[in-house]
């Protein structure tokens, strides 16, 4: 499978280093860090001309759309993340994102056929888990406006050689 940030899916971070650098001294850790985050929720924060974020913020590299941050993930028109689930329920992979008429849409290729990966103890389809068929004939090129792409997702090759797709969790 290859290292875990290659498949950007690994999104908690371990938080020890930023425990540690709160610490002043080896003595009562965990008050020390009790005042340290009331510190820091006592702040008063001056925040002037607050405007509305808008999802998704577009990233340009060279003049180009090189990314779409949504409001809990990140899609790129690369692997590993460009992977996504559709409101219809279909699988894309992303290959290009453009501006049309002031609207983002994506180039993708749409998976057609997809099937459950297991079926006990439930069918693997109830947890957005799919096999997914690479066939010629199972995949259509399109393009689709951005607001149709409802989660990331993930592509893994089974020892078989099978293209497995999951969801991300923990994402809206």
């Amino acid at each position: 499978f290859g290292a875990l940030d290659n498949y950007s899916a690994f999104k908690f971070e371990n938080y020890m280093c930023e425990i540690k650098k709160n610490l002043k001294t080896g003595s009562n850790p965990l008050q020390q860090i009790f005042n340290r985050i009331m510190e820091k929720n006592n702040q008063i924060s001056l925040v002037h001309n607050v405007e509305p974020i808008v999802y998704p913020k577009i990233v340009e590299k060279n003049g180009q759309i090189h990314s779409l941050q949504f409001k809990s993930f990140k899609l790129t028109n690369r692997q590993p993340n460009n992977c996504c689930l559709l409101n219809d329920g279909h699988v894309a992979l992303i290959t290009n994102f453009f501006l049309l008429n002031s609207h983002i849409y994506a180039s993708i290729h749409m998976y057609l056929s997809k099937k459950d990966f297991f079926k006990v103890p439930c069918a693997s389809s109830h947890l957005n888990i799919y096999e997914l068929s690479s066939d010629k004939g199972a995949i259509d090129i399109t393009e689709i406006p951005v607001t149709m792409i409802a989660q990331k997702c993930i592509i893994l090759k089974t020892n078989s050689d099978k293209d497995v797709m999951l969801t991300l969790l923990h994402v809206d």
